[in-house]
């Protein structure tokens, strides 16, 4: 890269409205202007060459006359999905390419697309392909040797973004800001930074280009390799946006001629056969062994016809018939401390009352020899301090 070219695409600044970028200007005097509308979406950018060395330093606020450009400047317009250039239309928008106009004839193209959605290959109705383009993560294209010369067919690319080239540029345009794969930063800060407020506002896709996509240049969202796009709803739950629900198709198949019967079909057919020739009177010798041929037939028919029976599955009518062994009863552990106490106070356990006490009583689980003092302090208690003798 020459000193000179690098000295004429210097930027010196961007100028910048509430919508966006109103222009780019050049160091040599080159000059790029945008006009949006009242919702922000960009309507009009002017390409103007500049006719001589304006040595334009950094924020240099002198504006460039209209002598100091080239005549005939290219100006293009964008309505939706349409694009003219100066005045003419160019360009048709479809989900699947473009159209171009080429000399008053329209061509079609279309896109093969990554899981990214980015632009790979363009080609014609035949297949035939007129352009390839090559990503690193961020953007940037893949230098190739030989070095490609169709680079200039079309400006749509990396995430299906159109790229301004003008002068060595090299900026593409992502709706709410315009990118610098280079860098790979948007040149204005996010205009949802608030709800990532842990990432730069400038960061594209927030650092994980492989992942993320960034459709608007304001939204993250994930994308697998399916190429299926997630979104993050209020909540925390993931859904996926499909561009239209699929057609719910179901598909029979005819069911296949079993073995059998074909053995059959075979073993008639060779006894039709031999039987054919019998109108004429000659072949009459061979018409004892269309038995033995229908015999054999049905033999072998019945063979198969059997072992399909033994090794085909059950048939669905079945599916989710099948008995399981139930699972076994819960078992209940059950205190037995804790259950003789409840016993006693409903003076269902003998002993508890003292008229069938047999000098054992239940304690933590286990049978134990009674203290005579413990019973006899016991019962005192039940009784209201009076004394039993």
């Amino acid at each position: 890269m020459d000193k000179e070219w690098k000295y004429k695409n210097c930027l010196t600044h961007h100028s910048k409205s509430c919508y966006g970028e109103s222009s780019i200007q050049y160091r040599y005097g080159h000059r790029i202007e945008y006009v949006y509308d009242a919702s922000g979406m960009k309507r009009t950018v002017t390409y103007k060459t500049s006719n001589k060395n304006m040595n334009y330093y950094p924020y240099d606020d002198r504006v460039p006359a209209d002598g100091d450009f080239y005549p005939s400047p290219v100006t293009r317009q964008y309505m939706n999905n349409k694009v003219y250039e100066n005045n003419k239309l160019k360009y048709i928008l479809t989900e699947e390419g473009y159209l171009e106009n080429v000399n008053n004839l329209w061509y079609r193209y279309f896109y093969l697309k990554d899981r990214l959605g980015n632009n790979r290959i363009v080609m014609d109705v035949t297949g035939k392909m007129y352009q390839a383009n090559n990503y690193y993560p961020s953007g940037v294209s893949m230098a190739e040797s030989p070095s490609r010369t169709d680079q200039g067919v079309q400006p749509y690319k990396f995430g299906d973004k159109e790229l301004d080239r003008f002068m060595g540029l090299d900026f593409y345009d992502f709706v709410a800001r315009p990118y610098d794969p280079t860098l790979m930063r948007f040149t204005r800060p996010d205009p949802s930074a608030e709800k990532n407020y842990s990432v730069s506002p400038y960061a594209y896709c927030g650092n994980n280009p492989v992942n993320v996509i960034d459709p608007m240049g304001r939204d993250t969202t994930y994308a697998n390799r399916n190429g299926d796009i997630y979104a993050t709803l209020t909540g925390g739950e993931n859904i996926v946006i499909v561009s239209e629900p699929l057609p719910e198709v179901t598909v029979t198949a005819p069911k296949p001629k079993s073995d059998a019967a074909k053995v059959m079909e075979g073993a008639v057919a060779i006894s039709a056969t031999l039987g054919a020739d019998d109108a004429t009177g000659v072949g009459v010798a061979d018409d004892p062994a269309i038995p033995f041929v229908l015999v054999a037939g049905t033999l072998i028919a019945t063979d198969i016809y059997l072992q399909d029976k033994l090794t085909e599955p059950y048939p669905s009518s079945m599916t989710g018939q099948e008995e399981y062994n139930s699972p076994p009863p819960k078992i209940q552990q059950v205190d037995e401390f804790a259950h003789g106490k409840k016993a006693q106070s409903t003076g269902s356990l003998k002993g508890a009352r003292g008229d069938s006490h047999d000098a054992q009583y239940t304690h933590g689980g286990k049978n134990r020899i009674e203290n005579p003092n413990k019973r006899k302090g016991a019962d005192e208690r039940r009784n209201k301090g009076k004394r039993i003798n």
